[in-house]
């Protein structure tokens, strides 16, 4: 797998990971100590700073966010392929549809704004 490639799928760990705990998961106080965070820790499972997020999806998110380059999906077609895979996207999308749901007020009714108005 070639240098950009690997890059481009741990970029895509950093950006799942963010948008799905709403935190980063080499937090630091600049941008240099989060790289070195980057190079010396690895993140959190995704289950430990949130207990509702599906294991498979917290798997899949740290395989992309692994150390060593050739330990990560070797492309994006291999990342969407568990994604897609059968238990995993069942639970995935579940977990999506609720987590979209509690950020629009819910699917039946309103949303809270609207109720305040």
């Amino acid at each position: 797998m070639d240098v950009k490639a690997s890059s481009d799928i741990f970029t895509v760990g950093l950006i799942l990971y963010e948008l799905l705990t709403e935190v980063t998961p080499f937090h630091a106080e600049s941008a240099i100590a989060s790289l070195v965070k980057r190079k010396q820790q690895r993140a959190a499972p995704l289950t430990d700073v949130d207990r509702n997020i599906p294991v498979a999806l917290s798997s899949i998110v740290a395989k992309c966010l692994k150390k060593d380059p050739a330990k990560r999906y070797q492309s994006a077609e291999a990342l969407d392929a568990d994604l897609a895979s059968g238990k995993a996207e069942a639970k995935i999308k579940g977990f999506l549809l609720l987590r979209a749901g509690s950020a629009c007020g819910g699917f039946h009714g309103r949303s809270s704004r609207s109720q305040a108005l």
